[in-house]
Parts: C-alpha cells; structure tokens; sequence
C-alpha cells in the first residue's frame, strides 16, 4: 500500500509538472506585418491562451476578439496603427477575458476601443482618437483597466462606462499607492462618462480641454476621484447627477489623499465654484476631503486665488468656508 500511494504521489506530481510547463512552452509570439498584406483579424482564431501577437504598420480593419480567446495581447510596440475600415463599428471590439491591447494608435470607427459583454481587458500605452461616440467604451458587465493612454480628439466622449462595467483609470488595483497616468483631452462631449449602474476609480489622471464636462456620473453610478488634474471643461469639472456618487481625494479608503485640481487663470464666480471640482447647484459645491490640513490648505488656495478674506469654522458633520463678499459658499467636509 505504501508503494501505490507514493507512486501515485509521484505521478500526479510529475503530470502536473509537465502541463505546467507544456502551456509555457505552448505559448507563442506572432508577427503581423500589415504593411506587406498582413492583417491582424484572420490570424486570431488560431491564438492559445498566453500568445502574443506584435503588429507592425498601419492596419485598416476592424478587428474583433471573441468571447472564446482568453489571455492573449496584442502589442503594437509604440508604432503600430489600427484605422477601421468600417466607420460604423469598433476599431477593436473585445468579448474575450484577459485581453491586453497596448502600444497602438487607434483610428476612427464608432469606438476606437470597445470592451464588451463581460469582456475584461488591460488598455495600455495607446493613442485613440477620432472615434465617433467614444474612444473608449466598457459595457454590459465588462471590466477594463486603462492605463497611460492618451484618449483624444473623439467626437463624442473619451471614455464612456455603462452597463454595470467597472473601469480603473490611472491604477492597476484598488491600493496602488503610484498611478499611471491617462490623458483624456479635447474631446466633443465628457472627458469620462459613467452612467447605468456603473463604477470607476479615476486617479491621477490628466482631463483637460474636454468640450462638456471633464467627468460627468449618473443613474445610479459611483466613482472614486483623486489626484487628478481636471482643466478647461466646457461645462462641469465634475458633474454628478440621478442617484450617484463620488468620492473625491479618496477620503473613505484614505489612499491619494490629494484633492483634484483645476488651475485658474483669471479666477472669478465660476472659477471659484469649480476649484473644489464637484458642482452641486447654483449656489453651493462640496469637496469631500480626508483630512483637516487638506481642508485648511483647500480654503487657503480659494482665498489667495480670489484675493479676499475666507474664515474655516468647524462643525459637528462638515467644515464650512465662508468666503466674505461672496453669497454662495463652500462646504468641505472633513470625513
């Protein structure tokens, strides 16, 4: 008996070895060269989980990862550019799981990228631009992590999340201490939307130029909002609406305890109302901060800015700023 079950450890050890080392040895790199005729979509349905495929040249397709390919990347290697043939549907469009797509400057199409139906996807590295509703979206229960992007130039907004989907912006996980920046910039509707029952942590990220507003949270949606810089909106630097939630400078998880930023110029009313970045109403705005020393050095920003007296007088539930000579005024509360 000792014999059998010490061969049968033996065996069960060895096989499992070998599988492990089989699925690294099955994994492959694939070259597609689109400027010699090469192109990206006819080579995907041969892909194993672990295969990398490098693109080289400008490739006009549309290309779609099915549900069935899980952890495979596609690498443009800072050079590669993906312009789709058919304006009407997305440059890529994701329903695999474990997809990375990085390196590419992506062109056109109703999405530059597209992550859907339960897809998830690492977004890395890449210039989009000029889709016609958004550069990136992530619906219908996806989940997407975007990272060191540049999202430009869209006709409608940068990143649109819906549906129940969840997106990371500027971080890999929940407790990165370090982000990794996006720039979201000079799009025709909201630098990022997030709507229908969704999520998204949103830090230290650039969304500037945007012609609406620079974020914009609504139907029943939450977001967490740090250490960005938000500058040059249309509209709202923030713009929470129906039923929706945000955190700013992170207070509930004490992570990033910078408040989001917007330079101001020729400060005046409506400078003013947008320096602590979430619009509440026409007479008042709120900046939900983690500390006291941020709100004390938030209220100094605000006096020297407009160059009048502002006095901090504390209470039970909030710290408000009365700004003197001002009839609206400023609640920051000190959670």
């Amino acid at each position: 008996m000792r014999l059998t079950n010490k061969a049968g450890v033996t065996f069960i050890v060895l096989v499992f070895l070998w599988l492990t080392a089989a699925t690294k040895i099955g994994a492959t790199t694939v070259n597609v060269d689109c400027n010699k005729g090469d192109a990206v979509g006819p080579i995907l349905s041969r892909l194993k989980p672990g295969d990398v495929v490098l693109v080289h040249g400008t490739c006009q397709e549309n290309i779609l990862i099915q549900a069935e390919l899980q952890r495979i990347t596609l690498d443009g290697q800072g050079k590669a550019t993906i312009k789709a043939a058919n304006a009407r549907q997305p440059a890529i469009q994701v329903f695999g799981r474990e997809v990375t797509i990085k390196g590419f400057t992506v062109n056109g199409g109703s999405f530059g990228i597209a992550i859907n139906r339960g897809a998830t996807a690492v977004i890395d590295t890449n210039t989009i631009d000029r889709a016609a509703v958004a550069g990136l979206e992530v619906s219908h229960n996806s989940f997407a992590r975007v990272l060191n992007n540049t999202i430009q130039r869209n006709e409608g907004h940068g990143i649109l999340v819906l549906g129940s989907s969840s997106v990371h912006i500027g971080v890999w996980y929940t407790d990165d201490k370090v982000p990794q920046p996006n720039v979201i910039q000079n799009n025709d509707g909201d630098g990022v939307q997030v709507l229908r029952s969704s999520t998204a942590r949103i830090i230290g990220n650039t969304l500037s130029g945007n012609r609406r507003s620079g974020l914009t949270v609504q139907q029943a949606s939450h977001a967490d909002v740090a250490g960005n810089v938000i500058n040059g909106s249309g509209q709202h630097g923030i713009r929470v609406v129906g039923n929706s939630g945000v955190n700013l400078a992170d207070s509930a998880m004490r992570l990033f305890e910078q408040p989001n930023y917007r330079p101001i110029e020729s400060p005046d009313l409506d400078d003013w109302k947008m320096l602590a970045t979430l619009y509440v109403d026409e007479s008042r705005l709120a900046a939900h901060v983690a500390t006291r020393a941020m709100a004390e050095r938030l209220v100094g920003e605000v006096a020297a800015r407009l160059g009048t007296a502002a006095t901090l007088v504390e209470t039970r539930s909030s710290v408000p700023v009365r700004m003197h000579g001002r009839a609206s005024s400023l609640l920051v509360h000190a959670e």
